[in-house]
């Protein structure tokens, strides 16, 4: 069982203060057989995580300090539009 404690979160936010990405990720699963996405992430303030896409799984995020501003996206498969020239009413 790993234990985060103050010692070992502030190892990793000073990691994570001094990447280029202002971001560090310690692995959390036990075995390469483990095939889950387990991680404990330190995100600075000013980092960004691209756009991530789980078709198959959930994500789940704790945030244990701090604030973040998670943006949602929906897939769109199809678009109908009244318009006869396929834009939204109001554009073009």
């Amino acid at each position: 069982m790993m234990e985060f404690d103050k010692d070992f979160l502030g190892a990793l936010f000073e990691q994570a203060v001094g990447s280029p990405r202002r971001r560090q990720v310690c692995d959390l699963r036990t075995s390469p057989q483990d095939t889950g996405q387990r991680a404990l992430c330190a995100l600075m303030p000013g980092t960004q995580m691209p756009i991530q896409r789980h078709e198959e799984t959930a994500e789940t995020v704790l945030c244990l300090c701090g604030k973040l501003d998670v943006v949602l996206y929906e897939e769109i498969v199809g678009y109908e539009s009244a318009a006869p020239h396929g834009l939204p009413p109001g554009v073009g």
